[in-house]
């Protein structure tokens, strides 16, 4: 790559929380990418889902209760329902 981008840089140096969705058989970025990102952040979480690289989510609703909890935890969401 041309243009590199130091992903665990700025995950263990940002403070705020991490979200990182990725998929178990993305054939582009391997999950093990995924895995060390999640354990370059003080405060961040991964979420695996059974997808590739371009089919990720497998739906747009298994999207929302992970990122809405994640939110509601870090005090990012507090509005009720």
């Amino acid at each position: 790559m041309l243009d590199r981008f130091d992903s665990r840089g700025a995950v263990s140096a940002f403070a705020g929380p991490v979200l990182i969705f990725h998929g178990r058989r993305d054939q582009v970025i391997p999950v093990r990418h995924a895995s060390i990102l999640a354990t370059a952040g003080a405060n961040t979480e991964l979420v695996l889902w059974n997808c590739g690289h371009n089919d990720c989510p497998p739906s747009w609703l298994e999207l929302r209760d992970p990122l809405e909890s994640f939110l509601r935890r870090h005090g990012i969401l507090d509005v009720e329902d």
